[in-house]
């Protein structure tokens, strides 16, 4: 028997005529004025006196008092112009439909709690446009190809990004984060029939405590584990604060990656052949992408140094193409364990996975169970797994 581990100044001129929200003015269609509100699907505050559709071309001017802010419903534009001093805020339930580029992003667009579904090809989306590179959900509808530029212009993702149809293509471009932080953790949906190409940095938020945590790997990164969970820094140095963890050895020299010497490492991989946790040697050398995951103890970021109690919250995070597709893993064994971390920057459910020849078991660790370091929930398949050894720490 197996088993397993487990982001009003719009005017028309007549003869000594203003007029603004008029139904029959077909000079500015798209130009919001907000005379009347926030609302944007309040006919007065546009223009021509038409909330716009999918083949709209909108403009948010600067110099108004009202400004669009969407909580709910879905908004619909073609091209989409923001000027400098303008603001446009997605909050909520809301989506933003854009079906053409978006140009002269010069204001405010704000989608970092709300919805941008983009159905447009052949062009980049630059996180610039966007206020501070974030979007919560990103929904991509085209059926051919989107762009991130390259250089420092990052997009965020901070809850979700899919694919609401086939034969997408996302180029990366090396610039798209999946954000974790104490507010949740982004995941990358079902991209069957799409593709994700370029490297993708994924992010783990660690919440303040120090325990054993088991962190997998979501990326072919070609990181080293200093070059991740350490964020490329030398012994004890903290120059990127709240990302990355001091990483402790016996065998500290100050040259094999290790930040300070401790009774015994706080990272470990899974050994079949020992049917332990064991060490793994040089930090700066040891590719991250050699195991699926590991156990670390996370006292922190990289201000926090061993000996003492302080602790802190941190970001773990590498950075590499997303692992997508089937991912298969094999014990050899009989009666072996096998250490799996979830390779996906997604949720999975233990009902889809396929095992085979193994016991119906899954150990499940949770760094808030019991009183110390954390312990594992007992899983048993039994055509919907239920916890066998009562709940506690994460699970109620």
């Amino acid at each position: 028997m197996k088993k397993i581990y487990f982001f009003l100044f719009l005017f028309a001129v007549t003869t000594g005529m203003v007029q603004a929200g008029n139904k029959n003015n077909t000079a500015c269609p798209g130009t919001w004025t907000g005379s009347t509100g926030t609302d944007w699907f309040t006919t007065s505050n546009w223009c021509d006196g038409n909330v716009p559709v999918s083949t709209t071309n909108v403009r948010i001017p600067a110099g108004l008092v009202n400004y669009p802010l969407i909580p709910a419903g879905i908004a619909f534009c073609q091209n989409l112009t923001v000027d400098a001093g303008a603001t446009l805020t997605i909050n909520g339930t809301a989506i933003i439909n854009i079906n053409g580029s978006i140009i002269n992003v010069a204001g405010i667009f704000d989608v970092s709690n709300g919805t941008l579904n983009l159905n447009f090809a052949g062009i980049n989306f630059s996180g610039s446009y966007l206020k501070d590179k974030t979007v919560k959900n990103l929904f991509i509808s085209n059926t051919a190809t989107l762009g991130i530029p390259g250089g420092t212009d990052t997009l965020k993702v901070t809850n979700e990004l899919k694919f609401l149809t086939a034969g997408n293509t996302l180029f990366t471009n090396d610039n798209l984060t999946i954000v974790s932080n104490a507010a949740g953790t982004a995941s990358v949906a079902d991209i069957t029939g799409n593709s994700i190409t370029g490297k993708v940095t994924v992010e783990r938020w660690i919440h303040t405590g120090r325990k054993w945590r088991y962190v997998a790997v979501n990326t072919a990164t070609t990181q080293t584990i200093n070059q991740a969970f350490q964020e490329r820094q030398a012994a004890g140095v903290n120059a990127v604060p709240g990302y990355g963890t001091i990483i402790t050895d016996p065998a500290f020299s100050g040259t094999n990656g290790y930040d300070a010497a401790s009774a015994t490492t706080s990272i470990k991989y899974y050994d079949p052949v020992a049917d332990n946790f064991v060490g793994l040697g040089n930090t700066n050398t040891f590719p991250v992408s050699s195991q699926n995951a590991y156990v670390i103890y996370v006292r922190g970021d990289r201000s926090i140094l061993p000996p003492g109690a302080a602790t802190s919250a941190t970001t773990l995070r590498t950075s590499g193409p997303l692992l997508t597709g089937n991912q298969t893993f094999s014990i050899t064994t009989a009666g072996q364990f096998a250490f799996i971390g979830n390779p996906y920057a997604s949720r999975v459910d233990l009902r889809n996975l396929v095992m085979t020849g193994l016991s119906p078991f899954v150990y499940l660790w949770d760094p808030k169970k019991g009183a110390n370091l954390g312990g594992y929930h007992t899983l048993i398949d039994i055509g919907n797994y239920a916890i066998s050894n009562g709940g506690g720490g994460s699970i109620p």
